[in-house]
């Protein structure tokens, strides 16, 4: 945490200390030892006691810069000693203050959380767990500067604590936590510790835990988790490849043990995808870009875990751009640790260079997570103004892609007037940005976010996010949106499974909408969906109806694959002007279909005849 400019200088707010007139924020290089072991004994006392009791936020403050004092100069012998009791006292009180709800507090809590983890090294791993669950809660917050802290303190955790406590840290803050930002962390985490620890990781008792975590994050609804697992499973099996014949079957037996066979095969299915991608290549397992593009997380903070010899050949534009350093929220184009040096990406190729576009988008990160909702409000407004003010100079650079980077966090903004806001510049900017908009990876941000929005109780927020999905497909490929749709259906609530199916029937009843997509992605989620609750099956009535007046008998088709019970709930769902052929394996079917032929069914009917193959063709006969 760098050093930064003083805070609160003259405040006299309810609360404020009269004997602390001004906060200053201090990098680990600025804080200094105490002159004496009793010196510490004391400091270290009062600010346990007044850290997270006081009424005065300022006081908390210097109580958390005491706690970093102590954590940085004094942990060894004084923290660890007495079985590390004094070290559990200061990591329990420290994960108080990171819930804190002034961020200053909190940063400065975060802060010596990360010094702490550093300083004490494997005595910090019983620590861990507590210190996780708030830190994972932190880095997904709206707060980005507080989220940052959290992040720089989650990989210290990572860094220095043993692998089976840190993994089991993560997936106990995974199983902890139930919101879909807070779950994408866990994972993007998890992938990090994967790259972290190299062959390490592969170890028995670490897999027997590791393996179902991420075999549930890999059917999750945000495609962030997704993703994430991807790329963690992906590193394993290239890492297990890399360590030779021994760890690849230690691997693969642990992916015998403890799975069911659905997860299994999901597994099975990302870690021959990684392997394929590598082949002639080498097994890189910190790159696999055969299977997951070797880029993690989302919302433009996405980081590679590579090498300097790593490429941006097989990656989407945005990958390509974050890749390199030049794109994504806060538009610093500095380079995460690991990334390209230099980049393969040309300045011709996105044109980044364009500094006074790039301070403005600066600033409008800046107050797009300003605690204030007018100030974000404000930020949204700016941020559509200077992209319909320059929209050539916009398209030519990094912020194609970032644009919508940062609107996508304002779209699940907890105030309704700014998440309506968001939405709105979504949809005015999708049209000017369409490359930016239709690109893959901007995609798996954007859709998620806008199909979470659809079960808001609140009705300019929902209509919002449906013109917004409806203006993406304009502009996008089918085959890139409509999967992602596709599984926050899959995934969602009842009003989201409502709604995108709404929307779907919409879609198909489209002139030019394309009828390969509808038979791969829409009319599976519809025959997923036959189960599903009354305002489901009303919504999934009206999409199998658009579905068969497009599709014809390729409904049809696929009606016959399913199995008694669901073909009777598929005939029921269809008005009574749709007649479903019979599957010719099924005389129930037959029957079912001839009764509702009514009486020129009942005339062919033969109730004593045994021979299918007969009753098929009747049916056949007379519904076609």
């Amino acid at each position: 945490w760098s050093s930064g400019p003083e805070l609160g200088a003259g405040l006299g707010g309810k609360g404020a200390s009269s004997r602390l007139n001004k906060i200053v924020e201090l990098s680990t290089e600025e804080l200094e030892p105490f002159p004496s072991a009793k010196a510490v004994e004391t400091e270290l006392k009062n600010s346990l006691l007044k850290v997270n009791s006081s009424d005065d936020w300022a006081e908390q403050y210097e109580c958390l810069n005491t706690l970093r004092r102590i954590c940085v100069h004094h942990t060894r012998p004084l923290l660890t000693a007495d079985k590390g009791e004094k070290l559990h006292a200061v990591a329990r009180q420290l994960a108080l203050a990171a819930d804190n709800l002034r961020s200053s507090v909190a940063r400065n809590a975060i802060a010596c959380a990360r010094e702490l983890f550093v300083a004490a090294g494997r005595e910090a791993d019983r620590e861990a767990d507590a210190l996780t669950s708030i830190l994972i809660k932190r880095a997904a917050g709206v707060d980005l500067f507080v989220a940052e802290d959290a992040g720089r303190a989650l990989q210290a955790m990572i860094s220095t604590c043993s692998e089976a406590r840190a993994f089991g840290a993560l997936l106990g803050a995974a199983g902890q936590h139930k919101a879909a930002g807070a779950r994408a962390k866990c994972a993007q985490f998890v992938h990090r510790a994967v790259v972290t620890y190299e062959g390490r990781a592969l170890q028995p008792l670490v897999l027997e835990r590791l393996l179902p975590a991420l075999a549930g994050f890999l059917g999750e609804g945000a495609a962030e988790t997704r993703q994430a697992a991807k790329s963690a499973v992906s590193c394993l099996a290239l890492a297990a490849k890399g360590e030779g014949a021994e760890a690849e079957r230690n691997f693969q037996r642990a992916l015998g043990r403890g799975l069911s066979e659905a997860d299994a095969k999901r597994i099975r299915t990302v870690v021959d995808a990684a392997l394929a991608g590598q082949s002639g290549r080498g097994a890189d397992f910190r790159n696999p870009t055969g299977a997951a593009g070797g880029v993690t997380g989302g919302g433009g903070a996405a980081v590679l875990l590579g090498g300097a010899d790593s490429s941006t050949r097989g990656l989407s534009r945005s990958a390509a751009l974050r890749q390199s350093g030049i794109g994504g929220v806060g538009g610093g184009g500095t380079p995460a640790p690991g990334q390209l040096a230099g980049g393969s990406l040309t300045a011709s190729s996105v044109n980044p260079l364009n500094p006074e576009l790039d301070e403005t988008f600066n600033v409008l990160a800046t107050q797009l997570a300003a605690s204030d909702w007018r100030l974000r409000n404000e930020a949204i407004t700016n941020l559509v103004q200077l992209v319909e003010g320059k929209p050539g100079a916009v398209r030519r650079s990094k912020h194609a892609v970032g644009t919508f980077d940062l609107l996508s966090v304002r779209i699940a903004d907890a105030n309704t007037k700014v998440s309506v806001c968001a939405l709105t510049a979504v949809c005015r900017l999708i049209s000017l940005l369409s490359e930016g908009a239709s690109d893959s990876a901007v995609c798996k941000v954007l859709v998620p976010a806008l199909a979470t929005q659809l079960a808001s109780a609140t009705a300019p927020v929902r209509a919002g996010a449906e013109s917004a999905l409806l203006e993406l497909n304009r502009v996008a490929e089918a085959s890139t949106v409509w999967p992602l749709v596709a599984s926050s259906a899959t995934f969602g609530s009842v009003r989201v499974k409502a709604a995108v199916l709404d929307i779907f029937a919409r879609i198909v009843a489209l002139p030019n909408s394309a009828k390969p997509p509808q038979l791969k992605h829409v009319l599976p989620l519809s025959l997923r969906l036959l189960d599903e609750k009354v305002e489901v099956k009303a919504a999934n009535g009206r999409l199998l109806t658009a579905l068969h007046a497009t599709l014809g008998s390729a409904v049809l088709d696929e009606a016959m694959r399913l199995n008694a019970g669901n073909y009777t709930k598929l005939r029921a769902q269809f008005p009574e002007v749709v007649l479903l052929a019979p599957p010719p394996d099924d005389q129930h079917f037959a029957r079912a279909a001839l009764a509702a032929l009514g009486a020129t069914g009942r005339r062919h009917w033969r109730p004593d005849s045994a021979d299918r193959s007969e009753i098929v063709e009747l049916a056949s006969n007379e519904l076609f």
